[in-house]
């Protein structure tokens, strides 16, 4: 890739493209990951408030020959969005607007730079909520959303980001605009486009909007922790709750001992159980009928119970009760980030081996001496994650990031996860690392495939370059 020069600054600022060039605060906001992880070294932020412009940068830097690394919120936490080349960083924050929304079926168009919690705002005055929501949404964009194939805290209820997404519009490395942005719900007419979009990370091309189904408001919500002493206890509950609970059950979340003190500790939110439990678990759901679907969560409290599953139970029925439990569970990764330097890992894994995870790496990083005394170079090892939709996530916390620990983490614990069967990524996506690890979970036939398909849309290889597939 060719470096960006002052005609090309020159070029961008003729074209009416609001900027900002290196400084302190460029670096702070842009050149940074979320957990202070990946750092950048780009020296220059495009804002474009159009498709047109987003063409026109496009088109300029594709000619040239100039990296491109599309952002959104940067709230990413595997360098996705950060730019280590010396690309052009072109952010869609002032891409904001909503386009159209209709109300009878439920159908959102809006632009990449809309931030998830105001859409999910916007939406619920038409009775309405985004299908999908996550720690970040306070930060997070609707075009990261999609090009990071977010899941989040609700994925066992409405899906994925490749079920609700109706159509994308998305300019080509080479300032083409695919216009593709359909609303219909049912179509068969060829081949579904967006859908390589979706998970892309911006290696094919930037998002620039989105058509989404929308989720009805649920009219009744109940969240309701439970203490218990043993996985295996975790997944029975997990059963019980889909057979007694059936279609209101909304999340299923679990965490461990060690994640619950820790965010007592660093963020200094109150457990939301008053005794202590090897295990907890956030069950929570949403419907239509307050009394049809507390009778429900009765039923299945009475169930975990007779069976001896459970240490404890608590329900939280208020909204204000709700929000801060919730709260305590989405700050689980920034508390861990405070406790040290967090290698968090990201991994999709069949239930039989979720547990196996976190007792192998204990075990893998004792047998090098590296965790298991107060001196170790690792303090914490610990797993939280959606039971329901068998994504973990593991973080090792160490007292400094690289050197030793690293390299006994990587790759071991990528072919762990690749030699049970598991995803080396499961919803935040391969980003400036994971690429290389891809082959623990993909074969050489699907890399290669994956491959061609970024040929294809970026022969000159200009979108987020290193990143992603282009490093497997």
């Amino acid at each position: 890739m060719n470096p960006l020069s002052p005609q090309d600054v020159e070029y961008f600022a003729s074209a009416g493209i609001e900027m900002a060039q290196s400084n302190e605060k460029l670096d702070a906001q842009f050149n940074a990951d979320l957990f202070d992880k990946y750092f950048g070294d780009s020296q220059v932020v495009l804002f474009p408030t159009s498709t047109k412009q987003v063409s026109t940068i496009l088109a300029h830097c594709n000619e040239h020959r100039i990296g491109v690394v599309t952002q959104g919120g940067n709230s990413g936490v595997a360098g996705g969005a950060i730019g280590r080349r010396g690309e052009v960083l072109l952010n869609l924050r002032k891409m904001n607007k909503v386009r159209d929304i209709d109300p009878i079926v439920g159908v959102l168009v809006a632009e990449s730079g809309c931030v998830l919690e105001d859409l999910d705002n916007h939406v619920q005055q038409f009775g309405y909520i985004m299908p999908v929501d996550l720690g970040a949404r306070k930060k997070c964009m609707l075009g990261g959303n999609v090009s990071t194939n977010a899941g989040g805290l609700r994925y066992l209820r409405y899906g994925s980001m490749h079920g609700n997404v109706l159509g994308i519009e998305a300019v080509l490395p080479d300032g083409r605009v695919l216009d593709a942005l359909f609303t219909l719900k049912k179509d068969a007419s060829g081949y579904d486009i967006k859908q390589l979009f979706i998970g892309a990370e911006g290696t094919l091309g930037v998002v620039t909007a989105v058509s989404i189904s929308l989720a009805p408001s649920p009219k009744s919500s109940q969240v309701v922790v439970l203490g218990l002493s043993s996985f295996s206890q975790i997944q029975r509950a997990f059963v019980l709750a889909r057979q007694d609970l059936g279609e209101i059950v909304s999340a299923f979340e679990f965490w461990e001992k060690r994640c619950n003190e820790i965010v007592v500790e660093f963020e200094g939110y109150q457990s939301p159980l008053d005794s202590a439990h090897e295990f907890y678990v956030l069950v929570e759901t949403r419907g239509s009928c307050m009394r049809h679907d507390a009778e429900k969560m009765d039923t299945f409290l009475k169930t975990v119970r007779d069976e001896g599953i459970i240490e404890d139970a608590k329900k939280f029925s208020e909204p204000r009760a709700i929000e801060n439990v919730w709260l305590f569970r989405s700050q689980m990764a920034n508390a861990h980030n405070k406790s040290g330097c967090m290698y968090v890992y990201d991994f999709s894994l069949p239930s039989k081996y979720q547990l196996d995870l976190l007792v192998a790496t204990k075990s893998h990083m004792s047998s090098l001496n590296l965790y298991g005394s107060d001196h170790s170079l690792v303090k914490d090892i610990t797993i939280f994650g959606h039971i329901g939709d068998q994504n973990i996530h593991l973080q090792v916390i160490a007292r400094s990031f690289g050197g030793t620990v690293e390299q006994a983490l990587e790759p071991w614990i990528y072919e762990w996860v690749g030699s049970h069967n598991g995803s080396v990524a499961a919803e935040h996506g391969l980003g400036a690392h994971k690429g290389k690890f891809l082959k623990y979970s993909k074969s050489p036939v699907v890399i290669g495939t994956m491959k061609s398909i970024k040929q294809l849309f970026d022969p000159h290889g200009i979108m987020n370059p290193g990143k992603h597939v282009s490093c497997a």
